[in-house]
């Protein structure tokens, strides 16, 4: 029996949180997305795919399609695909020199998509087990409806936003964008041509004792408290000084 199947059923419920041990990224984070693409665990439509999987032909052709869509060209490329264990992860980079590709890339970074979904071919070297089949202590056991799929060839994966399998998501365990983020304050500082310039005229005045010019609320020059905070208060606190 031969099928191409797509699997793209239901709704999402969480993204992952972390990477997978043993996996590592090929690109910065800024440039690359990282997504579990199917697990041996049971889809909206009661089947399970597990391995083996069949990778050879989709790394000569590593595309990443818009919702299955095989006539229309692709947002992105699939950086790397490896199966640790029963689980398929792959890293993604799209296509910001086009309008489609950037667009997909935003709503993942901004959070307004977050599944996959693999399109697959079952082929003479893939079997088909009904799940009753099974003991019902297995994992893959069911009373009902479905199968459990294994052998399967990946002919490419898309951006969907909705999966069949509710794990097929983006990891989005770190922060997707640093802009606007400086973990030293001083570094801050020195891009501010303003406040640097009344910093070397605060550091050129004759030290003349201790300052007495302070009112009921401390100094009148918010760099005298800076020099007491930056001395000893972490990196978050000096913000104020910096807004």
């Amino acid at each position: 029996m031969s099928q191409v199947s797509h699997r793209v059923y239901g709704r999402a419920i969480r993204a992952a949180a972390d990477l997978p041990e043993g996996f590592v990224r090929e690109l910065p984070a800024e440039e690359s997305h990282v997504f579990l693409v199917s697990d041996a665990v049971e889809a909206r439509d009661g089947d399970i795919w597990a391995a083996p999987w069949f990778l050879e032909d989709y790394r000569e052709n590593p595309v990443v399609q818009w919702a299955h869509d095989y006539e229309k060209k692709p947002v992105g490329r699939c950086v790397q695909i490896v199966l640790i264990g029963e689980q398929l992860w792959a890293e993604v980079a799209f296509d910001l020199k086009s309008a489609e590709g950037a667009e997909v890339d935003r709503q993942y970074r901004e959070g307004f998509m977050s599944a996959v979904s693999a399109g697959v071919y079952f082929g003479a070297q893939s079997s088909w087990t009904p799940r009753r089949s099974y003991e019902k202590v297995h994992p893959w056991y069911s009373d009902g409806w479905g199968w459990v799929r294994q052998g399967i060839t990946l002919l490419e994966f898309s951006a969907v936003p909705v999966p069949s399998l509710p794990s097929a998501l983006k990891v989005r365990g770190v922060p997707e964008t640093f802009e606007h983020v400086t973990a030293d304050p001083v570094e801050r500082l020195l891009g501010d041509e303003a406040l640097l310039e009344r910093l070397r005229s605060r550091l050129a005045e004759p030290a003349t004792g201790a300052d007495t010019s302070t009112d009921e609320g401390g100094s009148t020059d918010p760099f005298d408290d800076f020099f007491t905070l930056s001395t000893e208060a972490p990196a978050d606190e000096l913000d104020g000084f910096f807004s």
